[in-house]
């Protein structure tokens, strides 16, 4: 059974990762914590996301990447979403492989946390984590209605 669904969310990748699995994974995990959640592709422009940021107006903006160029467009994305969104502001993470060093995963959290990102998930305990986060998010999201 489904639970009810409590917060939107935007699932989205970056320009450079072709994958979908992840988004499709995502989706249904999403959904299993109270989330309905929209699929934007894979290879999404900046733009796109922040236009479809604008028309769906979710409560959580997830950036998934498992091609290792997280880190560099997933910091365009965020500067551009900021730019663009003026006083709308959904919450943002992102995680997966954002890049090709795991010695990096520290600097890279703080440097797109300073870059506008509420969240990020790396690392052997990226799953656990976000799990953990979307099962408070989902209270708050409760609250909230």
């Amino acid at each position: 059974m489904q639970p009810a669904q409590h917060f939107k969310c935007l699932l989205t990748t970056i320009e450079s990762d072709s994958h979908t699995w992840n988004l499709v994974y995502l989706q249904r995990f999403i959904q299993e914590h109270g989330g309905l959640a929209k699929i934007l592709g894979c290879c999404v422009s900046p733009r796109e996301t922040v236009d479809a940021i604008k028309s769906f107006r979710p409560d959580l903006v997830v950036v998934s990447s498992v091609n290792g160029h997280g880190f560099h467009q997933g910091r365009e994305l965020i500067t551009k979403a900021v730019q663009s969104l003026g006083t709308y502001r959904p919450i943002f993470v992102v995680g997966g492989k954002l890049t090709t060093a795991e010695e990096d995963n520290k600097w890279i959290s703080d440097d797109l946390q300073k870059a506008g990102y509420d969240k990020v998930f790396v690392g052997q305990s990226a799953i656990e984590d976000f799990t953990s986060f979307l099962q408070e998010f989902r209270q708050q999201a409760m609250v909230s209605c």
